[in-house]
């Protein structure tokens, strides 16, 4: 009776150990597909003399540049982000360095909300400590790319109040802002900014969530199987411990 009883645990177990190794290898295979950031096409014109040249070597036009030279339609992408009921926060690291005065450089953001109602996306670019110092040039132009509406234009250490955008519907939709940010440095600037090194964190945020919907279907996937396999895991060694427990009263006995 004794051995019928171990070969059934052993079974029961090895059953539960397939089902969470099953589980880790779905959880894995989601996490190794979406480990890279997600990215979505934007189109946009940027002006320079030659459209191959990468942001890093070109310079913010000025006023006769803009008149001057004609703008190239260019494609790039944007780092996709979500904001929703279980995920109100979302931080995309930044970092510039070596900027000479008038070089620029451009990101894009792709801002996906779930929400049902009124909700207000606040951006905030957070510098670390130790690179206080190019932030006391260095400039952020900060765009919407769907309406054209500039949200902010200034010093980066200056943005102190989040940059804000409201979004508003009376059915559950999942909303997307093209964000253009692109940091940059006056002509004016002087020589003792150079080499220097910024490292920030760009924030956005919902702080009035009570508007906000559930993550879209792939997250809450994620959610399930990180639950299931939680749930698994705990069942089994419960399961393991009481079966121990019980042999060692036998033997005691």
């Amino acid at each position: 009776m004794k051995k019928k009883t171990e070969r059934i645990v052993i079974a029961v177990l090895s059953v539960l150990l397939v089902i969470c190794l099953a589980l880790l290898f779905l959880v894995f295979w989601q996490r190794y597909t979406t480990k890279k950031p997600v990215h979505t096409e934007v189109s946009g014109n940027q002006i320079g003399e030659d459209s191959d040249v990468s942001s890093d070597e070109t310079t913010m036009p000025t006023d006769t540049d803009e008149t001057s030279r004609a703008p190239t339609t260019t494609t790039t992408t944007a780092s996709r982000l979500s904001l929703h009921r279980t995920k109100t926060v979302h931080n995309a690291p930044f970092f510039v360095k070596n900027m000479f005065p008038g070089d620029f450089e451009i990101n894009h953001y792709c801002v996906r909300v779930s929400h049902n109602g009124p909700v207000t996306v606040e951006f905030i670019p957070k510098i670390r400590d130790g690179y206080e110092v190019l932030a006391e040039v260095l400039k952020c132009r900060i765009s919407l790319q769907n309406s054209g509406k500039v949200l902010y234009d200034g010093l980066i250490a200056d943005l102190t109040d989040p940059a804000k955008h409201t979004l508003n519907s009376d059915k559950q939709t999942v909303a997307e802002l093209l964000y253009e940010i692109t940091v940059y440095l006056d002509e004016s600037v002087g020589n003792r900014y150079q080499n220097k090194e910024l490292v920030a964190d760009f924030e956005w945020r919902v702080t009035d969530t009570e508007s906000l919907g559930p993550p879209e279907t792939g997250q809450n996937l994620r959610l399930i199987l990180n639950a299931a396999v939680i749930s698994v895991l705990v069942f089994a060694l419960t399961t393991l411990l009481i079966w121990r427990k019980r042999n060692e009263k036998q033997e005691c006995s």
